[in-house]
């Protein structure tokens, strides 16, 4: 059993003027992520939150190496996409600059999972804020996700488009370790929720209407397919993701989380996790992986 990142790799697509469509309304601050390769290509798909005018919110494992750090320039090498909305908001946004990327340090990490990109101009767009209320166990979350678009009659994907859906997710806690066993622990536990390759960086809004967490992994297991081995989504999956009830503020973000920290978070943020279980890797869908 591998825990599935639930980032998606594709291969060539030339971008649409509108590659976002909507089960319903569109949501005006959820994006989708699209990393470019040097070419131009586009060769990774994610789930992103607008938390600012002028700031994305999704996972630091949603970028490449080279720009998991603050700082790096990500111009011409990650754009956003929305979908219509009767509001005539911006439809699209390039990256331009990486404010912060939580550090990611092997394939068996605990820690959280989160990064903050700065656009190349402020839109017009709502916003969503980040709270610092924290998960208590089995609260019902809102996830706002964008799938992968799929052809049904050969189950090709056809990359970089996506739907966008609303789903539901139950928190719960680690019943064995201090992972995740509080409300202001830094990893949370899903379950009772679909979430599947392209999710990654989806926001975790509460009733308030706030970001509390977002989505980061997802747990699988292998699979013959056509031949070979390939990851599949649990039946009833645990996924994991990333609470912001002890995370500090990033410098240079612009602005606070909604509430102030709890005294209980230094006891309740352990400096250095333990590393998780084998299941839990990033194991993605890659280009040389398709059909």
């Amino acid at each position: 059993m591998l825990l599935l990142l639930a980032t998606l790799l594709f291969g060539p697509f030339a971008l649409a003027q509108s590659p976002v469509e909507c089960d319903g309304p569109c949501h005006p601050s959820v994006g989708l992520l699209v990393q470019l390769s040097p070419e131009g290509v586009p060769n990774n798909q994610c789930t992103a939150t607008l938390v600012a005018p002028d700031v994305m919110l999704t996972n630091t494992h949603c970028l490449p190496p080279a720009l998991r750090r603050a700082g790096s320039d990500c111009a011409g090498k990650v754009r956003f996409h929305f979908g219509p909305d009767s509001a005539n908001y911006e439809m699209e946004s390039e990256c331009s600059e990486v404010i912060y990327a939580s550090s990611i340090v092997s394939e068996q990490t605990n820690a959280p999972d989160y990064a903050f990109l700065r656009l190349e101009r402020p839109l017009r767009r709502p916003f969503l804020q980040i709270s610092r209320r924290g998960f208590s166990r089995q609260e019902t979350k809102k996830v706002y996700k964008i799938n992968p678009v799929k052809n049904e009659e050969t189950g090709e994907t056809f990359f970089g488009q996506g739907r966008m859906t609303q789903a539901e997710c139950a928190t719960t806690y680690d019943p064995v370790t201090y992972i995740s066993n509080t409300p202001l622990s830094p990893i949370v536990f899903l379950r009772a929720c679909r979430i599947i390759p392209g999710n990654s960086g989806s926001a975790l809004v509460g009733s308030d209407g706030m970001i509390q967490g977002i989505v980061a992994s997802i747990s699988t297991r292998l699979q013959t397919v056509n031949g070979r081995e390939e990851e599949v989504p649990l039946a009833s999956p645990r996924n994991k993701g990333t609470n912001f009830a002890c995370l500090r503020e990033p410098s240079g973000l612009g602005f606070s989380y909604v509430g102030a920290m709890d005294p209980a978070c230094t006891r309740a943020t352990v400096p250095r996790l333990p590393p998780a279980p084998r299941e839990y890797g990033f194991a993605s869908l890659r280009a040389n992986d398709r059909n």
